[in-house]
């Protein structure tokens, strides 16, 4: 039984060694800037069709409700340096103003999806099998418009949350700890949200592979790990080294934002290599058929 477990662990450390090198070599840390970058100018864009949308059905309430949840689960300086922009697209939300910015803010959110595919295209070396370009475009602003539909609709079934905690803590007996809301979002609902996120990402933008066994939980569960720990370790560096502010000045927020934006593109790149790495190495045409996941 030890030899079957080292021999897997071997196999795995394999895979792994292999995805990392592929990220260094493929341009991983290029790709992850050229997200960074797209994802940052379609962040706002993003939150006003949100905005938008929510309005369009009656929810004004619940799209800002979505919008200070997405706040509540970032780093608090990062937080700080995008609560005002957003506050200032909330107060600004009527019908002229967000009818007027709904295409321009497609567009862009659109260009960061398309981002994304596209390194995941390239990590699976796969341009071959990809879908046409005007097909791709369908498809992203589909997944712009189903995930502004998704959160508002995450955000509905939450405010029942607090009610049904506050009515278990009346009714059993635990650790005061364990009915908060707060600690149940950020440590549980929003890492599940963010999982599945990713791994709707993967699926919907991995090309069909023929003959191919295609994986996504590994690089999925990554990119979640590495959001965890970069909102305790950003808020620890940020703490002993407080005066990161001399060199950036007034700048020092935005550039923190696209720190924390470009480390998440690069786990989500690093993922998606990490993915292909294992349909590779365990497809029907891959060298190995006995690999344990």
């Amino acid at each position: 039984m030890a030899g079957f477990w080292q021999t897997q662990c071997k196999k795995h450390g394999q895979i792994w060694w292999s995805a990392l090198v592929r990220f260094y070599t493929d341009h991983g840390p290029e790709h992850a800037g050229n997200m960074t970058f797209l994802g940052v100018m379609a962040i706002f864009p993003f939150l006003i069709f949100l905005i938008s949308l929510s309005g369009l059905l009656g929810q004004t309430d619940t799209g800002q409700s979505a919008i200070a949840f997405l706040l509540s689960n970032l780093p608090q300086n990062i937080t700080k340096t995008l609560r005002g922009p957003v506050n200032n697209i909330v107060q600004n939300s009527h019908g002229g103003v967000l009818t007027g910015s709904m295409v321009f803010a497609l567009w862009t959110a659109i260009q960061g999806v398309e981002a994304a595919r596209q390194t995941v295209i390239h990590a699976y070396d796969s341009w071959e099998h990809a879908a046409a370009f005007w097909r791709r475009l369908l498809a992203d602003l589909g997944l712009v418009v189903g995930t502004a539909l998704m959160i508002l609709l995450a955000m509905s079934l939450l405010v029942l949350a607090p009610v049904t905690l506050s009515l278990s803590q009346d009714s059993v007996r635990a650790p005061a700890g364990l009915f908060d809301f707060g600690i149940w979002s950020r440590y549980l609902i929003a890492p599940l949200l963010l999982f599945l996120a990713t791994l709707t990402a993967y699926k919907a933008f991995v090309p069909r592979l023929p003959t191919m066994r295609r994986y996504y939980t590994p690089g999925a569960i990554l990119t979640v790990v590495v959001w965890l720990f970069l909102g305790k370790g950003m808020a620890i560096y940020l703490k002993n080294a407080d005066r990161y502010d001399v060199i950036y000045g007034s700048l020092a927020g935005v550039v923190i934002f696209q720190l924390f934006v470009y480390i998440i593109a690069s786990a989500f790149i690093l993922g998606a290599h990490l993915n292909a790495s294992y349909t590779r190495h365990h497809g029907p045409l891959g060298i190995d058929q006995n690999l344990v996941l």
